[in-house]
């Protein structure tokens, strides 16, 4: 997470892509999440399976200033006096938070009341907390197929995550499974960046919508 400070209380519609243009130092546009409180500006980087294998040795920040149409500007809109850009070094290393991972949302919906959750060919389940990626395997998520109310024999899928500041989504293709499946999350390998398993709720049914 890298942190910009101003002197004015930032516009968030003029935070876009051009006027906070994130990249590696050869020049690489890199996929970032801007958030903006009041004078603050976060940048969340965006950090992919391929990013964390071959991690740039560096980031760079451009700020698009005036007279740009595309100028950063303050709430009270005065625009950002020159274009500014920040070179900036990069540890090649994940950091998480203090607090032990836990499952947020699945699907794009809040945790709630129900334990049953429906999915097409793909399901997001998302994460407060940095999940350790060595451990983000199919093979460490078994799935068991629902038959008659038994648990057949587990099936696995392919599993893709991106870990954006102090989160994780995780994304698992199930176009080539049977349904409806068990997810119990005793049974799940995955870690935190602290080696502890993820709060989640015990067993989850996934059923095709």
């Amino acid at each position: 997470m890298l942190e910009l400070r101003f002197d004015h209380e930032l516009e968030p519609l003029a935070v876009t892509p051009v006027a906070v243009r994130v990249e590696t130092d050869e020049g690489r546009a890199l996929r970032v999440r801007r958030t903006v409180e009041g004078a603050r500006l976060l940048l969340a980087l965006d950090v992919d399976r391929a990013l964390l294998e071959q991690p740039p040795g560096g980031l760079r920040v451009r700020l698009a200033g005036m007279p740009s149409p595309h100028a950063l500007r303050g709430v009270d809109g005065v625009g950002l006096e020159m274009a500014i850009q920040i070179d900036v070094r990069l540890q090649a290393r994940l950091e998480g938070g203090a607090d032990r991972a836990r499952l947020v949302r699945v699907g794009g919906l809040p945790l709630g009341a129900s334990a049953e959750w429906e999915h097409g060919d793909t399901l997001v389940l998302e994460f407060s907390g940095v999940l350790d990626p060595e451990s983000l395997l199919g093979e460490a998520l078994p799935l068991f197929p629902l038959a008659e109310g038994l648990s057949l024999s587990p099936v696995f899928p392919r599993v893709d995550w991106i870990v954006s500041g102090d989160g994780t989504e995780v994304v698992l293709d199930l176009s080539d499974l049977p349904g409806p499946l068990a997810l119990h999350w005793a049974r799940v390998g995955w870690r935190g960046l602290d080696g502890m398993p993820p709060e989640a709720p015990s067993v989850v049914t996934l059923r095709r919508r």
